[in-house]
């Protein structure tokens, strides 16, 4: 029932397992079967999808460390919640709905000189107050309320705090026990010890009794559950017979600045509408890499463990989540830092983030500074800036090389991967998918949250005007920081220029590379946060000496300052660097990891950049392990990890570099496709096949004659060593699919190319006919390809398009093509073979059936990620409107559609049906009387073609003389500078003779 094999538990009941204890660790790595129980965990933990993973059992399953097994899952971005449920009780207590309600209680200090409860209290209820999320959560200063257990005595005040409080959450901070009762210490002038069973009698009143209770107190939880009866501690069972949804309780001694930690992790939680149960995960992971931790053996970050009546589901959480929470959690992610924004800021970022606040559009010069300093200095100030107000703040870290769309695309892409799927409905969940689809619409929908903080560590680019524009154009109260890493950043009169101050860095680098140049080189090589014990064990040099200006201190360690690790790079040896590299990834891959990181792919990067001999086969294997449940983000991170070693991908398994390919084509970023299948080195035939495949798919989309004849090259070469290895192994299944698909993909240039329309039918009802004898769900993605092949074939070219049999014939084949696709999830493939169905609607003047076919298309390439398709579909249907539902012809929004569907136009799909919406519009400017706007859209036609001089296509030459005729008819007629130099293309002459276009006025007119 149960992947996790508990007889190896059996084993471990008369152990040791005070997590307090420094040799826990140890003893734990040394129990019998423990890989195969973490193993087990790891496969119930990813079934749960984020929700909890119910302990249920006796004494002997309580009384486990599961907690402390966190560290066996090396932080692989797993969701690993572990709660000992009592399965007896029977209605479950739901979080209370409304603005959170917390009740902070203090015992007394014993004797514990640095444990204050006036300080203690402040610091408790500053941390709820200063939490960037707590002001959608509490609504006024009197819903958190403090009670000092020590000066307030009598049973009477206790109750009566607790009916004016009616607290959702109790919050104890101070001392307890668990045996012979669970007990708080309140001081010897209050009797010592208050039981528990007292303290849960004071909030038994007229008001729900509250549904969490937190102790961050030693020993509560420690007490061994018993044999008989529901599991659990004493403490937990008198709660829960009261009403109490959940219990959090240390089930060791806890150090107090780890306690504290713990302590500011689940207030923001709770303050962020997040249940008891998940929370907790995430404040033992919080602590588990602070800074405070440090390389200390000791366990005690596991001690925080829940004890729940929910057993199975998720519990309750509202789907309306502050937008600072996720803003947080989002910036947690891109810093690699799961501590960044707990608690105060220190000066230097508080000041900072007071100004942006103030200035509003700041470009921070950054220059000479690297990537990982960069993004630790702007995510720390971030933190602060969120700390200090209760407005959403984000730190956006991206590259600096792209189309800012893409750049964008791929941070949402690694971003969507830590929100789970409530937190994808929410604004900032919605406009990260837009942005994943490249659809700027998104950054809009980020700037459009009141308040907004949005800081980037790379701007875009000068030609990336859209984005430019979205930025310029954000509300008066949103703040955007852009990080400029080069001293040549474009005058925008908008922007306040800040800069970091970098003086004497560089002397004080280089006198610390002379003492600490282990410390320093490994540090450089770092992409995220290290504990300084951790880096000192790792370099075997004592550093502590070393100047603070040299390092970033944050939540959970230090990296370089701004500056430094460029200094560092260029001062030591290649060999110095890549030693560095190598001792990092063996300091990631200990156990304890000595560091620690929620990149999967940080181990690729250090062998990669260490030259390591050792990274082809861990590449091979970890892509073999893990990439079972990869999408496109994934494959990119891979990809972006193997940079360094580029002499290597030629070693790599073949099957990897061509997913990296095939993502890469996909998203049309063509020539980065290029270097991954110019490495492939295979003899099989089926993957030397995908490869020519994907090379003919980057010709054809270059549009040129010499792109077709790479095109027709590949293709035909691929289909020849099909058949070839065919000759050798003739009924083995994968070839014959591929040659059917290699022959079917012929057929469809054919069509498209030389429109040989009855060769390329008869090819494809062959293939049909064949695809229908198999077994449809492992044919499917073919047989809609196939499908929509031949149905084009019969409604849009020669012969065959004029009889209303074929186009008959041809909805059939589309209908049955969608059908298929729905079926089994290829939305890619559906939302194309809509588009086609909406192509044939409009045909037959079937304008509503149009219409609901395009809306379908969109539907379809949105959840595909297909976004040159939605793209065209939502422009066509933009026209559609326009032209036969009497909608006004908005010249602002096409502009806006039409921006969307040029970031493309690398697709020439996307160019061309670009070319064709410009030269609609332009007719309506122009009827307009604007002909300004329609010469602006002609030009933009004429030069988006012009790097095509040797146009193939006749559709393309009648984009191009259309743009000329009426750029101009607006000019004056045949003599007009845009129709001589049109009359100078090589096969103007007869195109002019053809189709009687010696006026190009008319000729305009008559093309519209």
């Amino acid at each position: 029932m149960t992947p996790v094999d508990l007889d190896a538990w059996w084993w471990w009941r008369a152990r040791n397992f005070d997590l307090y204890d420094s040799n826990v660790g140890a003893r734990i790595s040394a129990i019998k079967g423990i890989e195969k129980v973490a193993q087990g965990l790891a496969l119930l933990a990813k079934g749960q999808a984020g929700s909890v993973l119910p302990i249920t059992g006796g004494k002997i399953a309580d009384q486990m460390p599961w907690e402390a097994l966190e560290r066996e899952f090396v932080d692989r971005a797993l969701d690993y919640h572990p709660v000992r449920v009592d399965e007896t009780v029977v209605a479950v207590t739901a979080d209370r709905p409304g603005p959170l309600r917390v009740a902070l209680l203090v015992g007394h200090e014993g004797n514990d000189q640095s444990f204050a409860r006036d300080q203690q209290l402040s610091l408790l209820k500053n941390a709820f107050s200063a939490s960037a999320q707590i002001r959608s959560r509490i609504v006024d200063a009197g819903a958190i309320s403090t009670l000092d257990l020590v000066a307030v005595s009598a049973d009477n005040d206790r109750k009566a705090f607790f009916s004016d409080a009616d607290p959702h959450v109790v919050f104890y901070f101070g001392h307890g026990r668990a045996v012979p009762e669970p007990a708080i210490w309140v001081g010897p002038q209050n009797g010592g010890w208050l039981p528990l069973e007292r303290l849960a009698g004071y909030a038994v009143n007229g008001n729900p009794f509250p549904a969490s209770w937190i102790f961050v107190a030693c020993s509560l939880g420690e007490a061994p559950s018993r044999d008989t009866g529901p599991a659990g501690p004493a403490a937990f069972r008198i709660l829960a017979a009261r009403g109490a949804r959940a219990m959090l309780a240390m089930r060791a001694r806890i150090r107090p600045q780890i306690g504290q930690i713990v302590s500011a992790s689940l207030i923001e939680s709770l303050s962020g509408n997040i249940p008891l149960e998940l929370a907790a995960a995430v404040a033992r992971k919080t602590a588990r890499r602070a800074r405070e931790s440090g390389t200390s053996a000791l366990l005690d970050w596991a001690a925080p463990a829940v004890w729940s009546t929910v057993v199975g589901p998720r519990p309750p959480r509202s789907a309306d989540i502050p937008p600072q929470l996720i803003a947080t959690k989002l910036t947690r992610v891109a810093a690699d830092d799961p501590g960044l924004g707990l608690g105060g800021p220190d000066n230097d970022a508080a000041k900072t983030a007071t100004r942006w606040s103030q200035v509003r559009r700041v470009r921070i010069d950054i220059a000479g500074t690297d990537e990982p300093s960069r993004a630790a200095l702007l995510a720390k100030i971030t933190g602060s800036l969120a700390a200090l107000s209760p407005r959403p703040a984000l730190f956006i870290r991206i590259g600096e090389l792209g189309p800012f769309a893409l750049r964008l695309a791929e941070w949402a892409g690694s971003m969507l991967g830590a929100l789970d799927e409530i937190e994808r409905e929410t604004v900032i969940g919605r406009a990260l998918r837009q942005l994943y689809i490249r659809d700027l619409d998104g950054l809009e929908a980020l700037l459009g949250i009141p308040d907004m903080a949005l800081i980037f560590s790379s701007p875009p680019s000068a030609s990336d005007t859209v984005a430019w524009n979205i930025l310029e154009g954000a509300s008066p109260d949103a703040t955007v920081v852009l990080g400029y890493p080069s001293v040549n950043q474009e005058q925008r009169p908008l922007w306040t220029r800040d800069q970091v101050d970098t003086e004497m860095i560089t002397q004080i680098t280089l006198e610390a590379i002379g003492r600490y140049p282990a410390t320093l080189a490994l540090l450089a090589v770092l992409d995220s946060p290290a504990k300084r014990e951790a880096i000192a064990q790792i370099a075997g040099e004592a550093s502590t000496g070393m100047a603070a200006e040299l390092t970033i201190d944050m939540p959970s360690g230090i990296v370089l300052a701004p500056g430094a690790r460029d200094i560092v790079r260029a001062t030591l040896s290649s060999g110095q660097i890549a030693s560095a590299h190598q001792r990092a990834f063996e300091a990631r891959q200990s156990v304890p990891a000595l560091i620690e990181s929620d990149d999967l792919f940080s181990p690729v990067r250090h062998l990669a950049s260490a030259g390591a001999i050792e990274l082809v086969g861990f590449v091979n294997a970890f892509a073999a392990r893990f990439s079972t449940d990869w999408g496109a983000a994934e494959w990119l991170r891979l990809g972006r990890a193997l940079e360094p070693a580029r002499d290597r991908w030629d070693a790599i398994d073949p099957r990897v570099l061509l997913q990296v390919a095939t993502i890469f084509v996909e998203r049309q970023t063509l020539r980065q496709a290029l270097p991954w299948l110019d490495a492939m080195q295979t003899d099989d035939p089926l993957l030397n096949a995908a490869r020519l495949s994907l090379l003919s798919e980057i010709a054809k989309a270059e549009g040129t004659p010499q792109s077709q004849q790479r095109m027709w090259r590949h293709a035909r070469e691929a289909l020849r060593q099909i058949e070839e290895a065919m000759t050798q192994s003739p009924v083995d299944p994968q070839l014959r699919a591929r040659e059917r698909d290699m022959r079917g993909n012929i057929a469809r240039l054919n069509l498209y190319f030389n429109h040989d329309a009855e060769a390329a039918r008869a090819i494809f009802k062959a293939v049909l006919d064949e695809l229908n004898q198999e077994d449809e769900p492992t044919v499917a993605l073919s047989l809609v390809a196939t499908l929509r092949n031949l149905a084009e074939c019969l409604f849009e070219f020669e012969p065959f398009r004029s009889s209303s049999l074929n186009r008959a014939n041809a909805r059939q084949h589309l209908m049955r093509a969608i059908e298929v696709a729905q079926r089994h999830r290829l939305s890619s493939l559906g939302a194309e073979a809509a588009y086609s169905m909406a192509k044939l609607d409009e045909m037959d003047n079937d304008w509503a059936a149009a219409r609901d076919h395009l809306t379908k298309t969109i539907e379809l390439a949105r959840s595909a990620g297909h976004v040159v398709c939605q793209r065209i579909a939502e422009m066509r249907l933009f026209r559609l409107a326009i032209l036969h539902e009497d909608a006004p012809f908005d010249g602002g929004l096409f502009v806006a559609r039409l921006r969307k569907l040029e970031f493309l136009e690398s697709h020439i799909w996307a160019k061309r049906y670009a070319a064709q919406a410009r030269l609609w519009a332009a007719g309506k400017f122009e009827y307009a009387g604007d002909l300004l706007g329609m010469k602006e859209l002609l030009i933009r036609n004429i030069e988006s073609f012009e790097p095509l001089s040797r146009i193939a296509s006749d559709s393309d030459r009648r984009l191009i003389a259309l743009s000329h005729a009426g750029l101009a008819s607006a000019e004056g007629g045949s003599n007009s500078e845009s129709w001589t130099r049109f009359r100078e293309l090589g096969w103007s002459a007869a195109w002019i003779e053809n189709h009687n276009a010696h006026d190009p006025s008319a000729y305009w007119r008559g093309g519209l």
